[in-house]
């Protein structure tokens, strides 16, 4: 009894070991770095948020029917031979890890980072469509006080309106860059 055991256990043993070692160096050196350089962060990460979830489940599975599987008398022998079986014990308990704490925290975070990017644009564009309106404003406000000068109206007050805009302009332009990038705007 105890040969046709091991003559089962020994093959699936193989057979899983292989499997874990194939995908865990396919999917850490291969697929991650090509899927990176070749595909634009939004796709990237879509792919990763869809591929991870399976892979930490594989892991795990595959890390548990090694050590189930493990030579001699399959996993009552770590119990006489700790040491041999030490590093499937932390493999063990790292997948676990990766599948039900450090995945679903690295999702969360990769989804927050994507929404904190599209933010981040919106706000950049939202500051690049202000100043733009302001400098069109303040040169619409030149030209219209160069007129005003031409029919002989008081410069006083096209130069008190123009230093208004340009202030508001500046204030305007500090608000929002103090909101999206924590800093101050030169003037």
């Amino acid at each position: 009894m105890a040969y046709s055991l091991v003559a089962v256990l020994a093959p699936i043993h193989l057979f899983a070991f292989s499997a874990l070692l194939g995908t865990e160096l396919w999917q850490s050196f291969a697929i991650t770095k090509i899927a990176c350089q070749a595909l634009p962060r939004s796709a990237f990460i879509s792919l990763q948020k869809r591929v991870f979830p399976v892979y930490f489940q594989s892991q795990t599975l595959l890390v548990f029917l090694v050590a189930a599987t493990f030579p001699s008398c399959g996993s009552m022998s770590f119990l006489e031979h700790w040491a041999e079986g030490l590093s499937l014990i932390v493999a063990c308990v790292t997948a676990v890890l990766n599948l039900l704490v450090y995945g679903p925290k690295t999702q969360r975070l990769m989804i927050e980072r994507v929404h904190q990017g599209m933010l981040n644009a919106i706000v950049r564009e939202f500051a690049a469509d202000l100043i733009s309106h302001s400098r069109r404003k303040a040169a619409g406000e030149n030209r219209s006080c160069e007129r005003r000068q031409e029919v002989n109206q008081p410069r006083i007050l096209a130069s008190s309106r123009h230093e208004h805009s340009l202030k508001s302009h500046h204030d305007g332009r500090d608000i929002v860059l103090r909101l999206a990038f924590g800093f101050k705007a030169q003037i």
